[in-house]
């Protein structure tokens, strides 16, 4: 939509066909989306895509709530204590989310961008190869993409060519154009770390006349160490429970992947049970499962630091790629686009393109990469020592707990100031870590963290669901 807001002919191929004349339901059943691994599994779209939608687009968050989508706003998510005191601020509507199935939110932006014009589509292409020419400075241009038909084997396929002025690669986390562009002597660097985490996802519809379970004290989302879950309130009455677990948890993974099994263990976690319940809601789906997930950034450039490729851009998952738990992928995406319909905009020069482009990166996206990766590391520490039964041996590592737990957490259900704070991080609305490195905010922690264990206890959360051992003892596991 960025791009095509210009003088600019977009020419968009995607190998998969969707039919946009299809309402909500009907697209969120039928559409195969190969391309997409992730479509039916949850998603919620944070405040930094979300105030792109409604700074830059209006009309096109009017058809989103036209269609069912959801505004989630800072208040309704406050925990009770600062629920009871709140009073509303300017920035707040700065932290609202964008909630729906990813089918509803694709289905209204693809019917939306088809109808602002300046964007060509071209469904079932699958795309082949490039073709490179000298470009300046001796670095090598992205001239044209080699493309067929879907679904014609690659020995039989006749092979296509068209020219470009700038090539954009959002063909998602099983990109091709790092070995396309390597074999024709492109360099690129790959930075990866294991999320260390297996995915799986059943969808729900409320039954006639239920509605969703009142916030109260519990809260939608629960870390148990061993297994994480989060509820997802969706578009059309619909919503979706979503559970993570550690790559080694193979039993339980086992049990989860069942219907039976996943209903079981959510109805063992308060925050979740209480959604699912027989007389609320009903399972519309199967359990979809999701692995191979890591954090991965793709950079084009040479050992000397300069491009090593113009006229060529990846967005999205084909550039970055981050635990979905997060719930990043999407505004970062949005984002990725903005900045560089912005340089595309603004510079001329294909060499400083590439430069600027990939320096907004750096500023905008590096800081929450680096944030959740770091993140992964210690929840896969902290699920490899709760596997073995053990505790944290070093006293630094028990006070960085301590203070995450005594500490950041509690002060976030006990100070809106400190909560505003991490929501802007959370958010991607500033680098995550401006809001402990803010003295004021830091001492407000501090605060929290020195109190006494019976001046804390009525901020903290209630208990997210049972321990490992009673988890696996009410799926009938043996004990691992």
């Amino acid at each position: 939509m960025q791009e095509a807001a210009g003088d600019r002919q977009i020419e968009l191929f995607e190998r998969d066909e969707v039919d946009t004349a299809l309402d909500p339901e009907a697209a969120f059943a039928s559409w195969r989306r190969p391309g997409v691994s992730h479509l039916r599994h949850s998603h919620v779209f944070l405040a930094r895509l979300y105030n792109l939608i409604r700074d830059r687009y209006p009309d096109l968050l009017r058809e989103l709530l036209a269609a069912g989508c959801r505004e989630l706003r800072f208040a309704e998510g406050l925990p009770p204590a600062l629920r009871a005191r709140y009073v509303p601020r300017r920035e707040d509507d700065d932290f609202t989310i964008l909630s729906s199935r990813r089918t509803t939110l694709e289905l209204v932006m693809r019917r939306f961008v088809e109808r602002r014009g300046g964007v060509r589509f071209h469904p079932g292409r699958t795309i082949r190869g490039v073709r490179l020419e000298p470009g300046p400075e001796g670095i090598a241009r992205v001239a044209a993409l080699r493309w067929s038909k879907a679904g014609e084997a690659a020995g039989d396929a006749q092979l296509h060519e068209q020219e470009f002025d700038v090539v954009v690669d959002a063909s998602g986390k099983s990109t091709r154009f790092p070995a396309w562009l390597g074999e024709q002597g492109v360099r690129s660097e790959q930075q990866s770390a294991p999320a260390g985490i297996l995915y799986f996802t059943r969808h729900y519809r409320l039954l006639e006349g239920r509605c969703e379970p009142t916030r109260g004290d519990l809260p939608g989302n629960g870390d148990l160490g061993y297994f994480k879950f989060g509820i997802f309130p969706a578009d059309g009455g619909n919503f979706s429970v979503t559970v993570a677990l550690p790559e080694e948890e193979v039993a339980l993974r086992r049990a989860v992947q069942t219907t039976e099994g996943f209903d079981t263990a959510c109805r063992a976690c308060p925050g979740a049970a209480r959604w699912i319940e027989a007389d609320r809601a009903e399972p519309v789906s199967k359990v979809y499962g999701m692995g191979g997930l890591e954090s991965r950034w793709i950079s084009y450039r040479s050992e000397d630091g300069r491009p090593s490729v113009l006229g060529f851009f990846a967005v999205g998952d084909s550039a970055i790629r981050t635990n979905p738990l997060y719930g990043r992928g999407c505004s970062s995406g949005a984002l990725q686009a903005h900045l560089l319909a912005e340089v595309l905009a603004e510079v001329g020069d294909p060499v400083l393109r590439a430069v600027r482009y990939a320096a907004a990166q750096e500023d905008e996206i590096r800081p929450h990469y680096r944030s959740m990766a770091r993140q992964d590391r210690e929840a896969i520490r902290r699920a490899a020592r709760l596997r073995e039964g053990g505790t944290m041996r070093g006293l630094r590592q028990r006070l960085r707990r301590s203070f995450v737990e005594d500490g950041v957490l509690v002060a976030s259900r006990g100070s809106l100031t400190v909560l505003r704070a991490l929501m802007r991080g959370f958010h991607m609305l500033e680098d995550p870590a401006l809001a402990l490195g803010d003295p004021r905010i830091l001492l407000r922690v501090l605060s929290f963290w020195v109190r006494p264990e019976w001046a804390r206890q009525p901020l903290r959360a209630p208990a997210a669901g049972p321990d490992r051992q009673a988890m696996f003892e009410l799926l009938g596991l043996p004990r691992g």
